[in-house]
């Protein structure tokens, strides 16, 4: 790189921090503000740290160093600014905070590539899917996911309260087990456990070589959660009908909670065997 462009980088790597606060600083404020104010998006706060902490442990990666001292300039980071911005206008235009929100850190993964190099894409895409994950999903979209999955965990459940011996009717998703009603609510679905495993799956993931492995990983996660929100129905239904003495929102809060940790330690276990089947590959050849 010729070394008047060379200088002019620090100056350029100002001018575009001072434009993206410009443009986005009352975004984020707004963003920030609702992961402290509602606890229902309370997970940015989590997903920010643990983009933070994967930075940070790539921190040594040469092409950070690379950036500041012969930046690339790659031209293809020109696709990832221009569609961040044009996300930014429409959702300007039509008044949608999702776009708005998410362009920040699309054209910010875009400008970092600029500087790094395509290798910014492979060394920095999980933090920036968790940061992605940090910003609320629109209404509609969650809508339209929450319901299948309530219907599936609800057949699921239903089926399993059937082979475990108690009289079970569904309607849609309420269950009438022995005169018992329960329904089965969008909390049920496991639409924020799913997210919350997932941002977990990312981290565990980001020390795998193998593409398959991560694969694997993932592709687990849908049926994991289904599987653990069904139980959790199925627990709670069998703890309000043996124990009528609290209420059902009691033992669902419980149920709920070792749902999710029974999900978690599942998917820290896959990923403790997939390491030692590796180790063991090795040692064979």
């Amino acid at each position: 790189m010729p070394i008047a462009t060379r200088h002019r980088m620090p100056v350029l790597g100002i001018a575009a921090a001072g434009i993206l606060a410009w443009l986005y600083m009352p975004i984020l404020s707004k963003l920030v503000s609702l992961w402290f104010q509602e606890p229902e998006y309370a997970q940015g706060i989590v997903l920010t740290v643990l983009a933070s902490y994967l930075v940070w442990d790539r921190r040594n990666a040469p092409c950070w160093f690379q950036m500041v001292e012969e930046p690339v300039c790659w031209r293809g980071s020109w696709i990832i600014i221009i569609t961040g911005l044009l996300l930014l206008t429409i959702g300007h235009a039509a008044t949608e905070f999702f776009s708005q929100r998410i362009s920040f850190f699309i054209v910010l993964w875009g400008l970092i590539a600029y500087g790094m190099g395509p290798q910014a894409i492979s060394i920095l895409w999980e933090p920036a899917v968790l940061m992605m994950m940090a910003v609320p999903l629109p209404a509609i979209v969650v809508d339209t996911i929450t319901l299948p999955l309530k219907t599936l965990v609800s057949i699921l459940a239903a089926a399993m309260l059937h082979v475990s011996g108690y009289s079970v009717v569904r309607y849609g998703n309420i269950l009438d087990i022995s005169g018992f009603h329960l329904e089965v609510v969008s909390a049920c679905s496991g639409i924020r456990s799913f997210f919350a495993l997932l941002a977990i799956t990312i981290v565990l993931s980001a020390g795998m070589r193998s593409i398959f492995s991560r694969l694997s990983l993932f592709f687990l996660l849908v049926p994991v959660v289904i599987l653990s929100n069904a139980l959790r129905i199925v627990s709670t239904a069998a703890l309000s009908l043996r124990f009528p003495a609290h209420s059902v929102e009691f033992y669902d809060g419980f149920a709920g909670w070792a749902a999710f940790l029974g999900a978690f330690g599942f998917i820290v276990g896959v990923r403790m065997a997939i390491d030692r089947l590796s180790v063991a590959r090795k040692g064979r050849e």
